[in-house]
C-alpha cells in the first residue's frame, strides 16, 4: 500500500513539472507567498521566515508587502517592508524580477526594542510549477542603520508562492 502512495506522489510531481506554463502572472493578480532565507550579517548568517503579499496591478510592475521574523541569540527580529517589482516576460514559465523596497526591523529583546531602518535591492525569479503554483528564488541586499550603527546585510530568499484570482 505504501509502494502505490509514494508511486501516486511520484507521479502527480512529475506531471506538475511536465506541465506547459502559460499566461501566469495577469493584472491585478495578488500573490501569496511563504519563503525561508539565509541572512549574512557581519560575518554570521542566520536563517528567517518570511511571508509576502504582492498585488501585479499593471505588468510589468509589482508591488509587495513582506514580514519576516527571525529568531537571533537572544533577540526577536521582525522585518516589515514594502517593495517595488520590475519583472521580464511576466507571461513566461519562468519570471525573472528586479526590486527595490523600504522598510525597518525591530529587534526586540525582553522590555528593550531597537529599530532601524532598512533600504533593500534585489534580483530573483519565479518558476511555475503549475498554473498559479510558482517556486521563488532570490538574492536581496539590504543596508540597515539605525542611532548607533549603519551595515549591510546580504540574503537568499525560497519559497513558494500562491496566485490568486
Amino acid at each position: 500500500m505504501l509502494f502505490l502512495h509514494v508511486e501516486i506522489v511520484c507521479g502527480a510531481i512529475l506531471f506538475t513539472f511536465a506541465q506547459p506554463a502559460i499566461a501566469q502572472i495577469r493584472p491585478k493578480q495578488i500573490e501569496l507567498a511563504a519563503t525561508a532565507s539565509l541572512r549574512h550579517t557581519s560575518g554570521v548568517t542566520d536563517a528567517q521566515i518570511n511571508l509576502l503579499t504582492g498585488w501585479h496591478w499593471r505588468l510589468p510592475h509589482s508591488v509587495e508587502i513582506r514580514f519576516g521574523f527571525q529568531r537571533q541569540r537572544e533577540a526577536n527580529l521582525f522585518d516589515y517592508s514594502l517593495h517595488y517589482l520590475w519583472q521580464w516576460k511576466p507571461q513566461q514559465r519562468n519570471v525573472p524580477f528586479v526590486q527595490i523596497g523600504i522598510g525597518g526591523e525591530s529587534a526586540i529583546v525582553g522590555s528593550f526594542s531597537e529599530g532601524k531602518f532598512v533600504a533593500a535591492g534585489g534580483i530573483g525569479i519565479r518558476n511555475f510549477l503549475a498554473p498559479r503554483i510558482a517556486l521563488r528564488c532570490e538574492y536581496l541586499f539590504r543596508r540597515l542603520s539605525g542611532e548607533n550603527f549603519d551595515y549591510s546585510e546580504h540574503g537568499l530568499l525560497v519559497g513558494i508562492a500562491v496566485f490568486l484570482k
